[in-house]
């Protein structure tokens, strides 16, 4: 059975809300840094094996840092925001952001031709999820940071 795992320290996942799209040119500095990020340690980890085909088993462990956390001490971000985030930051773009051009430009250095949102970087299409496994912790001291860690199965 094909899986990659990955880690990605002193961030956060990419958080999917509202009606801003997370590749373009309204989302946050932050958020489309960690669409980067999410994307770069990604297709690190997949090599040159192409994307997943079939079925999938996606789960995600993420750990709030200390100073990540909001003033309730749950964390900066809903969990379901962040699945739906790694969720759609794995394939490529939506189409009609596609035939928009309606990406943000940094997506066009070449420092991230390699995940641009035209590639799909671990699956075609995040329909093929078919179970969804998510952990939400909080730092609970200073010196703890943010992280996240994202496993990927074929079933």
């Amino acid at each position: 059975m094909r899986s990659i795992n990955f880690r990605v320290e002193n961030w956060l996942p990419p958080k999917k809300g509202g009606a801003i799209s997370m590749w373009g040119k309204d989302a946050t500095d932050t958020e489309r840094a960690r669409l980067i990020e999410l994307r770069k340690a990604a297709l690190a980890d997949r090599g040159s094996q192409k994307p997943f085909e079939g079925d999938i088993r996606l789960s995600l462990r993420v750990h709030i840092g200390f100073s990540d956390k909001s003033t309730g001490g749950t964390g900066s971000g809903d969990l379901d925001t962040f699945v739906a985030g790694v969720c759609d930051g794995l394939m490529k773009a939506h189409h009609n952001t596609l035939e928009k051009k309606s990406w943000h430009p940094s997506f066009d250095r070449p420092a991230n031709a390699e995940v641009h949102p035209k590639h799909a970087i671990a699956y075609w299409d995040d329909s093929k999820i078919m179970e969804i496994c998510a952990k939400k912790t909080v730092a609970s001291a200073p010196g703890e940071e943010s992280w996240y860690e994202v496993t990927l199965e074929e079933l």
